[in-house]
C-alpha cells in the first residue's frame, strides 16, 4: 500500500462518526504493519465505508487488543466485537471441521486453497453449517501458501531427518503431521517463536514463508524448504450473523463485493510474496532447499495417515468430518 493510500485509508477510518449510521468493532491478531492488515483488513474497511457512503464504518482493534487469537470467536458471540478475524487453527474446539482445510496436500497455493474453501462454503453442507452453528458469517478467507520446514540449522528431507526434531506448530492438524513424521510438535504463540528458535528451545517451525518477516524469524533461520506441502493456515474474517442479517440489501451487497475483491487480492498477494521471499532469503544467506520428487513422494506417503486420523478424531466428537472432507475434496476437484 502506498503512503498516500495508507493516509487515505486512515482518514476514512477515522472520519467523524456523524455520517456513519453504524460503527462496527473489527478485531484481529495482526499488528498494523503485517501484510494482512495492510493488504486486507484496512483496504476492506475502507472499501465498505466508501461503498456504503458512510452508513457502515469501523473501529479497528489490531494486535489482539480486544481478544486473543483463541478468543476471536467468543469475542463475536459475546458482543464484544461485531467482526473478528478467526484463525481456524486456534478454534479446533469449536470449529474442528474447518481444520480440514489445513491438512497436508490440500492445494498448491493460497489462491487455489481459498477458491476451494469458498466453493465449499457456498454450498449447503457441514463446512457452511459450522459457521452458521457458531453464529458467524464468513466475509473473506485468507489462506497461506503450503507450509514449509523452517529450521535453525540444515535441511530436513526425509521422515528419518524429522525424528526427534522439536518443531513449533499451530493447531491439531499440524501437530498430527509433525508427530506422524516422527517430530515433536510444540504449540506456542507466534510471538514466542523467535526466542524459542534463537535459544534452541525448538529446532524450527512449520510455517509459510510470508509468515516469517512479520515476526523477524528469518533472523534465526538457517534453512527453509520451498516446495513442501505440510499443511497450511486458513482464516476467515467473519461477522456476527445477527449483525449481518440486520444490514439492508445494499449494505450486504457492498460488504460482499468488498470482501470478494479482498479475498482475491490477498491470496494472490501472498502467493506472489511467497516466491519473492524465497529469493530474498537465499540472498541473505538462508539455505533455501527444494525437496526432490522422490523425497516429496516419501513425505506424502508418510503423511497419508494424517487425513484419516484427523477425520476419525473429529468424527469421534460427533461432527460430520467425513462428509466435510468429501465436500472439500470435491471443491478441490479431486
Amino acid at each position: 500500500m502506498t503512503a498516500l493510500a495508507t493516509l487515505a485509508a486512515v482518514a476514512v477510518l477515522n472520519a467523524p462518526a456523524a455520517h456513519a449510521e453504524r460503527k462496527l468493532n473489527l478485531s484481529t491478531n495482526s499488528p498494523p504493519n503485517h501484510w494482512s492488515s495492510e493488504q486486507a483488513f484496512v483496504p476492506f474497511m475502507t472499501c465498505v465505508t466508501e461503498r456504503t457512503a458512510g452508513s457502515i464504518a469501523f473501529d479497528y482493534f489490531h494486535s489482539s487488543q480486544l481478544a486473543s487469537t483463541g478468543e476471536s470467536l467468543s469475542a463475536v458471540n459475546s458482543g464484544l466485537v461485531e467482526v473478528s478475524y478467526l484463525a481456524l487453527s486456534a478454534l479446533s474446539d469449536t470449529m474442528p471441521i474447518s481444520g480440514i482445510s489445513m491438512l497436508p496436500d490440500m492445494g498448491g497455493s493460497a489462491t487455489e486453497m481459498a477458491a476451494a474453501f469458498r466453493r465449499a462454503l457456498s454450498e449447503d453442507g457441514p463446512l457452511a453449517d459450522e459457521f452458521r452453528n457458531n453464529r458467524v458469517h464468513p466475509l473473506f478467507l485468507i489462506m497461506t501458501p503450503p507450509y514449509q520446514i523452517i529450521l535453525r540449522k540444515g535441511p530436513v528431507r526425509t521422515p528419518e531427518d524429522f525424528r526427534g526434531k522439536k518443531l513449533r506448530v499451530s493447531g491439531s492438524a499440524l501437530s498430527l503431521a509433525v508427530s506422524t513424521l516422527g517430530g515433536v510438535p510444540v504449540e506456542m504463540p507466534p510471538a514466542d517463536i523467535y526466542i524459542a528458535m534463537q535459544q534452541g528451545v525448538v529446532d524450527g517451525t512449520v510455517l509459510s514463508l510470508p509468515s516469517l518477516p512479520p515476526y523477524s524469524l528469518q533472523e534465526v533461520t538457517g534453512a527453509a524448504s520451498r516446495n513442501a506441502a505440510l499443511g497450511g493456515a486458513s482464516a476467515a474474517l467473519s461477522i456476527d450473523i445477527g449483525i449481518w442479517d440486520s444490514l439492508d440489501a445494499d449494505e450486504r451487497g457492498a460488504m460482499t463485493a468488498c470482501a470478494t475483491e479482498t479475498e482475491a487480492h490477498i491470496n494472490r498477494y501472498v502467493d506472489e510474496l511467497n516466491g519473492t521471499l524465497a529469493d530474498d532469503f537465499r540472498a541473505a544467506g538462508i539455505e533455501i532447499f527444494d525437496l526432490a520428487d522422490a523425497e516429496l513422494a516419501v513425505l506424502s506417503e508418510a503423511l497419508t495417515p494424517v487425513r484419516e486420523d484427523y477425520v476419525s478424531r473429529v468424527a469421534g466428537r460427533g461432527f460430520p468430518a467425513q462428509a466435510a472432507l468429501d465436500q472439500y475434496l470435491r471443491a478441490l476437484e479431486r
